[in-house]
């Protein structure tokens, strides 16, 4: 299931990480109660017809097409009234579940939030160094290598890029502003613990 919660919080979080597992077997156990509903309806096409009996747009009620029997009627009926129920029985477990996880999830509170986010920040914050200084040097290396691979009689325009589109920087920036732009924002950013 899709949650708007991080994975190392909910795996932080005690019984939150099965709650999951639990919404998922759940969803995954609906698909073939959707499929009996689809073929309950598919079944009484040409089998089952519209009657009104009143004057409003609602005021209809189910009737066996002509040379439907009323015992094949009825048994349409209940075989549809059976997969609705089905249905609807395993939406309510899989509701109940995400409202379980929602409230656990919920009950969190702000200082164990950040207990469990500051190491999961602090590493990724020195991957995104590590990761600028890899992305340094290999805008450097082909930044010298190109004039070497063009070929014969080509001329090579440098061209400016940017990996950063804000106003401090410009829409063109060469590589070396972009990346000290970069850098200036990942030590801004730098994590406090």
């Amino acid at each position: 299931m899709q949650t708007d919660y991080p994975d190392f919080l909910i795996d932080a979080t005690p019984g939150a990480r099965d709650l999951l597992d639990e919404i998922d077997k759940l969803t995954a156990d609906m698909a073939p109660l959707n499929d009996a509903v689809g073929a309950a309806i598919k079944a009484r096409l040409g089998k089952v017809r519209p009657v009104r009996y009143g004057p409003t747009e609602n005021d209809v009620r189910p009737a066996p097409a002509d040379g439907v029997t009323m015992a094949e009627f009825d048994a349409l009926n209940a075989a549809k009234a059976t997969a609705d129920a089905a249905q609807a029985a395993q939406g309510r477990k899989i509701a109940a579940a995400r409202s379980k996880f929602d409230a656990l999830m919920r009950a969190v509170s702000r200082e164990r939030r950040r207990e469990v986010a500051i190491p999961v920040h602090c590493a990724a914050h020195d991957e995104a160094v590590e990761a600028l200084a890899k992305l340094d040097a290999a805008l450097r290396r082909r930044h010298a290598a190109a004039p070497y691979a063009a070929e014969d009689g080509a001329t090579v325009v440098h061209l400016s890029f940017s990996l950063l589109r804000t106003d401090e920087v410009g829409a063109f920036a060469k590589p070396e502003h972009a990346l000290r732009s970069l850098g200036v924002f990942l030590d801004s950013t730098a994590p406090s613990a």
